[in-house]
């Protein structure tokens, strides 16, 4: 997957200073370039979580682009203020939407597993070989006795996949559209479906 690939590029540029740069799908350079083609609007309010899931749980630190906690899509401009240029502020009607609210809670809830889990925050990163690697990432976070394995459904459909990890499920921690199979080693993924969960060692 492109996200192993750029693993195993930073491997050999940062080492084992990776757990130090910074994870973010927008910036203000990249609100700027594309307009009124933000992320929210090209990849789906649902694919943006999927993505803030994996930017949250991955080796780094995680950064949030001012609106992405309430799905704000508006045009956003580094070169403008309020008195010059394009729209630089968000749109905080977003916040008042079901997707919106959503949001809110998610990125609650992600923040809350920083704070509760090392393997998180400072753990070391397993990858999980699955058999759709152009669709699904898998990973393990692991630390001490915690290992926290993430789901993550990239893709705009549904996909299975099989997965390959030692340990058994435990705690799901954070899931949307993700069903677990009797096996433990297969799952069902609806679109951009994603899991976090804690598993045995």
């Amino acid at each position: 997957s492109a996200l192993r690939a750029l693993h195993d590029d930073e491997c050999k540029l940062y080492g084992e200073n990776r757990g130090k740069l910074i994870r973010t799908i927008d910036n203000h350079d990249t609100a700027s370039d594309v307009v009124t083609g933000r992320n929210e609007i090209t990849m789906t309010s649902r694919g943006v979580e999927a993505a803030l899931v994996v930017t949250n749980t991955y080796l780094g630190i995680p950064f949030f682009w001012n609106g992405y906690e309430v799905c704000d899509d508006a045009e956003n401009s580094m070169f403008s203020n309020r008195f010059y240029g394009k729209r630089s502020a968000l749109d905080w009607s977003c916040a008042f939407t079901a997707n919106g609210a959503r949001r809110i809670e998610l990125v609650k809830s992600l923040h809350a597993l920083h704070h509760a889990y090392d393997a998180i925050t400072n753990g070391e990163l397993i990858w999980v070989e699955n058999d759709r690697p152009d669709e699904v990432i898998s990973y393990v976070r692991a630390a001490g006795e915690q290992r926290i394995l993430v789901i993550v459904n990239t893709k705009n459909r549904p996909v299975d996949v099989k997965l390959s990890f030692k340990g058994r499920l435990c705690e799901n921690l954070l899931r949307y559209g993700v069903r677990m199979r009797d096996d433990e080693t297969s799952a069902e993924l609806k679109p951009y479906g994603y899991l976090i969960i804690r598993i045995s060692q």
